[in-house]
């Protein structure tokens, strides 16, 4: 059994502190622990306290190092942090997995305008056909109790005769084309086995920073990455589900993502 560890931390203002904890005294800390101790101050009631936890990732190997992902398993702390989080309107991205409560770091501001101008541009080409766009939505694969199983993908698009229910507060079932975008701390592909489960039929990632881009679609039992196919002479990922072709280029030695229509219709953008 690998060796268990302590950690001790401070629940501070998560505008101060990443994931809402500052670590203290956090020494020989590896990924080969993979349980561990927290040792804790509750910041409202005053003293110390302890808890299990079962520490999944550290970023590096040193003293008051970021964490990037935890599992808090007393419930006062989670509760606590959850509170906290929706008072502060923190927890608009966050999501639940099969019961576990997930923090994701909120986005920055290129990611939050890319997610923009992608809806933007799914907008423009759905809308007038009675579909519907959603720049982050929960999706769930309950119609009732979707707050046990969710995830908040970045776009969401729904065609007019889309087998996903609208409920609300969340949709049901699988979307007709799905965005999600990569950022460094946060891995998308992890939701994958989620999105082929309802049934998604297409899911586009993108990284934010390089651009590079993955397009997978439903073949029926999962979500199968596809390739790249020729488009007006060029190589594009041509969607199935819209009529929509992109690519990665290099404007101005910036990577670019590029989306034109493939209906015939003029249609041509650069993000």
């Amino acid at each position: 059994m690998r060796a268990l560890a302590v950690i001790h931390f401070l629940v501070a203002d998560p505008n101060e502190a990443r994931h809402g904890l500052t670590l203290t005294g956090a020494t020989r800390i590896s990924k080969s622990y993979d349980r561990c101790k927290l040792v804790y101050r509750d910041t409202r009631r005053g003293g110390w306290r302890e808890t299990q936890a079962a520490l999944i990732e550290y970023e590096c190997p040193r003293a008051e190092a970021a964490m990037t992902k935890m599992l808090v398993l007393d419930r006062d702390v989670s509760r606590q942090l959850i509170r906290q989080r929706k008072r502060l309107r923190q927890d608009r991205y966050d999501e639940v997995w099969d019961g576990f409560y997930i923090m994701p770091t909120l986005p920055n501001l290129d990611h939050q305008e890319l997610v923009l101008d992608l809806s933007g541009v799914y907008k423009s080409v759905v809308k007038p056909e009675g579909g519907s766009v959603y720049p982050g939505a929960n999706v769930s694969d309950r119609p009732k109790n979707w707050k046990e199983n969710y995830r908040c993908p970045d776009s969401v698009v729904l065609l007019k005769n889309s087998r996903a229910k609208k409920r609300d507060t969340h949709i049901f079932g699988g979307p007709d084309f799905l965005t999600e975008i990569r950022s460094p701390d946060e891995d998308p592909t992890e939701k994958i086995p989620f999105y082929s489960k309802i049934q998604a039929r297409e899911l586009l990632i993108m990284d934010r920073d390089t651009r590079e881009l993955t397009l997978l679609r439903h073949e029926g039992a999962q979500l199968v990455e596809g390739e790249a196919t020729t488009f007006q002479g060029e190589r594009w990922l041509v969607s199935e589900v819209l009529p929509l072709a992109f690519r990665r280029i290099v404007q101005k030695g910036k990577p670019r993502t590029e989306i034109r229509r493939t209906d015939g219709t003029a249609g041509h953008w650069i993000l």
